[in-house]
């Protein structure tokens, strides 16, 4: 069987996978608020974001091909590059994360293969730096030398519902796996209202 025969045959960012299972979650938040008789009452739904978890199999016709196939899905993963899937339905802007391979002696040029994709929403940045005026040399506001190597100091943002690592990165200007190494929390699980480490 080749990569253009498979039944099931879907594209990530126009790479061919045989995908055999594909899971979607579709859910709503639904806030609610206690009355005092009677069940909850609610006012609105949230969407959350779409989340679709893929297995596989990862086929190329030579082990080259199959390692260069490898290392861009891995790229993606690591660098936050959003991702279009198509399968049963087109998803886009999709992260990916949890990537495994796994070998067997059943099939030399190829793995089966599990991952996730996550939904991000595009947002423009609202954070605008600064300009810097050229500064005299010499001359400071404070009328004393200043000290050339200071220190940045670190800066945090408090997390509102909508806020993402990429978003993050974009307003702040820190990368998406310097926000996660800082800060611990996965893409997916960033809870509202804590204090997150951003430069």
């Amino acid at each position: 069987m080749t990569t253009l025969d498979f039944i099931g045959k879907s594209f990530i960012n126009g790479y061919a996978v045989l995908v055999q299972n594909e899971n979607v979650d579709l859910d709503v938040d639904i806030p609610s608020h206690k009355v005092e008789k009677g069940i909850n009452v609610t006012d609105h739904v949230e969407r959350q974001p779409k989340v679709v978890k893929l297995t596989g199999k990862l086929i190329r016709p030579t082990p080259s091909h199959l390692e260069a196939v490898v290392n861009e899905f891995y790229k993606w993963e690591k660098t936050g590059k959003l991702n279009t899937y198509e399968g049963r339905r087109i998803y886009k802007n999709m992260l990916m994360h949890g990537l495994q391979l796994k070998a067997s002696v059943d099939m030399m040029n190829g793995y089966d293969f599990s991952c996730t994709l996550t939904e991000l929403d595009i947002a423009n940045p609202s954070y605008v730096a600064p300009t810097v005026s050229p500064q005299v040399k010499g001359v400071t506001s404070s009328g004393q030398k200043q000290n050339a190597n200071k220190k940045t100091s670190e800066v945090y943002h408090t997390v509102k519902k909508g806020d993402t690592y990429w978003g993050l990165s974009k307003k702040y200007g820190s990368s998406i796996a310097q926000l996660q190494k800082w800060n611990k929390y996965e893409p997916t699980k960033i809870p509202i209202g804590v204090k997150l480490r951003v430069v």
